[in-house]
């Protein structure tokens, strides 16, 4: 039901009636209308719906540099609806590293501010919302507020990691494979 956007909906209902042995006696059919209308508690005092979810690949997106370019130039990938959010109270999204660098199995490192991260309003994206350009920290990051009270249907946001040109962080490192852990957190603004 939580998918399930407000509204009406319809459900052909069947009803038979067999004998013992198995003949049909009488039908009947009928149509259920059941609506959805849930308005959440946030602004009379209780406790508002919410909840966040990274969606669509999100929970595991990778920069690749494949080519001298994707240095020299920087490389990108946007995970379109990649972050589904659910609330009925304004909010705002952190985002936060677990180490201060990217993790590898070799001596190089590659601080975790060589990359960057930008919200924007994906399919069915709200209205009165504030998205930052924020580079990678191990501290909590605001990447969005979400301003002004809302219904309780989802909506998604689109996510892009992003390096810039001639980042030398990059241009020094040994190639390998290098990670970091993020956590996404939605506080009530």
């Amino acid at each position: 039901m939580a998918e399930l956007q407000n509204g009406n909906y319809l459900c052909p209902l069947t009803f038979r009636l067999y004998d013992q042995n198995g003949t049909l006696r009488s039908s009947s059919t009928t149509t259920y209308n059941f609506g959805k209308y849930f308005n959440g508690t946030g602004g009379t005092g209780g406790t508002p719906l919410t909840s966040l979810t990274l969606v669509n690949g999100a929970q595991d997106a990778s920069l690749n540099f494949n080519t001298g370019e994707d240095y020299n130039n920087g490389t990108a990938i946007t995970i379109n609806n990649g972050l589904r959010v659910q609330s009925t109270a304004p909010y705002q999204i952190k985002v936060k590293s677990s180490a201060a660098n990217f993790s590898s199995s070799g001596p190089s490192v590659i601080p975790l501010g060589a990359v960057k991260l930008m919200s924007s309003n994906g399919t069915a994206g709200p209205i009165e919302v504030t998205h930052n350009t924020i580079s990678l920290n191990n501290v909590n990051t605001t990447l969005m507020t979400k301003n002004g009270w809302t219904d309780p249907n989802p909506v998604y946001y689109n996510l892009k990691y992003f390096t810039t040109a001639n980042e030398n962080s990059f241009k020094n490192a040994r190639s390998g494979i290098y990670s970091t852990t993020l956590t996404f957190t939605m506080e009530p603004k």
